[in-house]
């Protein structure tokens, strides 16, 4: 019985290895549009990296690669390259951003074409993986994503975190082939996607802190390549993205607050009754 049990202890751990040590689990080469949302107008280009270049490789960990990954853009632009990609422990990637101040620069740095990842790891040796950013059906999605709540103040959305609250924004009309949409929202690690019809998702009451700030952002995604063959476990993608981007702030309505002093004051006044008298 004892050889019994250890044997399908075996069997159950080796059926969850190429899930559980997946090396790499997504890579990206990518163009990006960014917008803010300050309030219930139409988001407005980003101010200071409207555009840009973004090249990603997710891992577990950062020695999961045996070296930091390099991209190499298509031939025929003024862009540096290769691009090599530095870890960021906080996100657990491999990126590298190269920003540009309209697309016109951003094309002639990086024009479309066929990226090339290359990446070394421990377990699956040298990999170089084509990611081809083309216009396919279109280019970047004209549907800007934009948050349809009403309540802002100072740039935020206002929000009462002690009710749930659904954020709602507006469909993503382009969809073709693998585009897809994806709603973050940092703090909260809170990151979900779906293949394009994703408008709205809720936060439970009490997910948010009272009196915090959270940014997030809502991204439209024309995907270009698709790859789940080349790196066994993982996702390979290119394409364009449109990103908007907002900050929520929690804010209990007035009656909470109240309510919320008035438990402070009185923690305070039974900590005064229980002080020993000097």
């Amino acid at each position: 019985m004892k050889y019994l049990t250890t044997l399908i202890v075996t069997i159950l751990l080796l059926s969850g290895l190429p899930r559980a040590f997946a090396q790499v689990t997504q890579y990206v080469a990518a163009k990006d549009e960014i917008f803010n949302q300050t309030g219930t107008a139409a988001p407005s280009p980003d101010a200071t990296a409207p555009w840009r270049v973004d090249t990603v490789v997710a891992v577990n960990a950062q020695s999961d690669l045996s070296n930091n990954p390099t991209v190499t853009a298509p031939s025929g632009g003024t862009g540096a390259t290769p691009l090599t990609l530095t870890y960021n422990a906080g996100s657990g990637q491999y990126r590298n951003r190269v920003n540009f101040a309209d697309r016109a620069s951003l094309d002639a740095a990086y024009p479309d074409g066929t990226y090339v990842m290359h990446m070394v790891s421990p377990v699956f040796g040298t990999k170089n993986v084509n990611l081809t950013i083309n216009p396919a059906s279109y280019t970047f999605p004209t549907d800007i994503p934009k948050l349809s709540n009403t309540t802002w103040s100072g740039g935020m959305l206002q929000l009462d975190p002690t009710v749930s609250n659904t954020l709602n924004w507006n469909a993503f009309s382009q969809l073709s082939g693998n585009d897809y949409v994806i709603f973050d929202l940092f703090g909260q690690n809170v990151s979900i996607s779906q293949s394009g019809t994703l408008t709205s998702f809720t936060l439970n009451a009490n997910t948010l802190v009272p009196g915090q700030t959270y940014s997030g952002d809502i991204d439209f995604i024309h995907v270009t390549t698709f790859d789940t063959t080349s790196v066994s476990g993982a996702t390979g993608q290119a394409g364009y993205d449109v990103f908007t981007h907002f900050t929520i702030q929690a804010v209990p309505e007035p009656s909470t607050w109240m309510l919320l002093s008035l438990g402070v004051f009185g923690l305070c006044a039974v900590a005064r009754r229980r002080a020993p008298s000097t």
